[in-house]
């Protein structure tokens, strides 16, 4: 029950996440930016910074550790800045490409997260815990227990087929990214065959005219020579 409670949590926050960054990047680029690497409107990181925030505020609660807005910033700021780094340099690895770049942004990591960012989010965790997170537990306690297993096992199942469909594409991609670059390495590679072939042809040809030159050089020579002998021979007389 109190996983799929969270699970159900992790989609909400996810979907906010979703709606937050689309809405940013829009407004920004005066373009719709459909955000996130999966097709459907979550963001994951999202889902699972917000959750992880959750869980450590409501454990505190039942130990009776009190959770000051400051420890709320701090903890999320520093496990922002964790979880952000793992899932960029996962993602990295797994599908070789960036979903975000803080390289222009001072005092980054790599590009993979920043200074300011990660105490974006640390306000974020705050917002979460003070406004969200009441809302959406409130929303999640008016669910019955056997609706919260079914809406759990729906999102797992949802996840599970957008990621399964956005891998395939991705490999897809790069099975025609490496034909395409087959293709260029052919061509290339036949460009330069035919020059290297046309430079072993002109300097061949090179090489005869230089022979045929050094020859007629030769035989000039050995014709002045001649003519001086002759030339000696008659004085002589």
């Amino acid at each position: 029950m109190i996983i799929s409670r969270y699970v159900c949590l992790f989609f909400i926050y996810s979907f906010l996440g979703w709606v937050y960054e689309s809405i940013y990047c829009t407004i920004k680029t005066r373009r719709w930016q459909n955000r996130g690497f999966l097709y459907g409107p979550i963001i994951p990181i999202y889902g699972f910074g917000a959750v992880i925030i959750s869980i450590f505020v409501n454990v505190a609660a039942d130990n009776r550790v009190t959770t000051p807005v400051w420890k709320v910033f701090l903890v999320s700021m520093i496990g922002s800045a964790i979880l952000e780094f793992a899932t960029s340099w996962g993602l990295e690895k797994i599908f070789h490409a960036r979903w975000w770049d803080y390289s222009s942004w001072p005092l980054n990591l790599d590009g993979r997260i920043s200074l300011f960012t990660s105490m974006g989010f640390g306000l974020a965790g705050v917002l979460i815990i003070y406004a969200i997170k009441p809302i959406a537990e409130g929303l999640m306690d008016n669910v019955p227990p056997l609706a919260t297993e079914v809406l759990a096992l729906a999102f797992i199942m949802l996840l599970a087929a957008d990621f399964t469909t956005i891998i395939n594409d991705l490999k897809h991609f790069n099975k025609v990214v490496l034909h395409y670059r087959d293709m260029f390495d052919e061509s290339v590679g036949s460009i330069v065959d035919a020059t290297v072939q046309q430079t072993e042809e002109i300097k061949e040809m090179t090489s005869g005219v230089v022979r045929k030159v050094r020859r007629f050089s030769d035989s000039d020579e050995k014709m002045k020579l001649l003519k001086n002998y002759a030339v000696s021979l008659f004085e002589r007389k």
